[in-house]
């Protein structure tokens, strides 16, 4: 009988697990007044990183890592460059190495314009508030 017990570890790493947030929850967040006002105020690279990593599908720390010269436009299309070519970026699997399109919805957001205005500011990360890890 003892093999059909759920060791006490397990059972508390399960009811430890984070439930995604709902549709309802996501549409809470990102229209709530204080997250909307981070795209121009002191802080926007949490309103950009937030939205890039919703919309994007790509990892945190693949995001959090880029360098204003990974976003890159061929053929009309704006993609994140998720190669790692300098000694702090990396990506978890050889396959991780991609170009990852930017959703139209992130272009309509100005998406473009920060990059812009980080490569104005002569940032070289895209998030420079980010650390690997976070």
């Amino acid at each position: 009988m003892k093999s059909l017990l759920i060791h006490k570890r397990i059972a508390r790493r399960e009811s430890q697990k984070r439930k995604p947030f709902t549709n309802a929850q996501l549409s809470l967040i990102l229209q709530h007044p204080e997250f909307v006002a981070q795209r121009d105020g002191q802080h926007p690279e949490r309103y950009w990183l937030i939205l890039a990593l919703l919309l994007s599908g790509a990892r945190r720390e693949e995001i959090a890592q880029l360098r204003t010269e990974d976003i890159r436009e061929e053929e009309g299309c704006l993609f994140f460059n998720i190669i790692p070519e300098e000694p702090d970026q990396s990506t978890k699997t050889p396959g991780g190495r991609r170009r990852v399109p930017i959703h139209k919805d992130l272009e309509r957001l100005g998406f473009r314009h920060y990059v812009k205005r980080m490569r104005r500011a002569k940032e070289k990360r895209l998030f420079p508030k980010a650390e690997k890890g976070e």
